[in-house]
């Protein structure tokens, strides 16, 4: 959906909630305007994110897979979540099955919560896919006792 597109449906959307509820302000037919508009924006945005995010995703499943201390590593809530919804949106891809603003808002609410703005930058360099191809480099990475060891990298670390 073009930014236009996105324009007349709001507009169109204003007109219908004049008729629907006269007895609302326009203050508060616009504020549900507003929040519609943001509902439409975030699941713009989620459909351009979630390849990347999925390719995140499983990056950080191989630096899991090889990690010398797997069975210690714990995921937090966001990171479930997080998962939950890229299984979620996989199998609706899978099925065909559209989803709606709301629930694209939720799932885009959910996954920016655990990667942050941040994740961005690297999604715009392509970074999760090159690494997604570096197999067998993020597994030396992620098994080598030099950048697993927290003391170790504590202690010579540059910060």
């Amino acid at each position: 959906m073009s930014p236009n597109e996105n324009d007349k449906i709001l507009k169109l959307l204003e007109i219908e909630l004049q008729y629907l509820f006269p007895q609302f302000s326009d203050e508060e037919r616009h504020s549900m305007i507003n929040d519609v508009g943001t509902k439409i924006k975030k699941k713009l945005a989620l459909t351009e994110r979630v390849g990347p995010w999925t390719e995140l995703k499983k990056v950080t499943e191989q630096m899991k897979e090889y990690h010398p201390h797997k069975d210690e590593i714990e995921e937090d809530d966001k990171w479930k979540n997080f998962s939950a919804v890229l299984t979620r949106i996989e199998e609706i891809t899978k099925t065909k099955e559209d989803m709606s603003i709301k629930e694209a808002s939720d799932c885009y609410d959910t996954c920016n919560e655990c990667v942050g703005k941040g994740s961005k930058s690297c999604m715009q360099l392509g970074l999760f896919a090159v690494l997604l191809q570096c197999k067998e480099q993020i597994k030396e990475l992620a098994s080598n006792k030099n950048y697993t060891n927290d003391a170790d990298f504590k202690t010579h670390s540059m910060c």
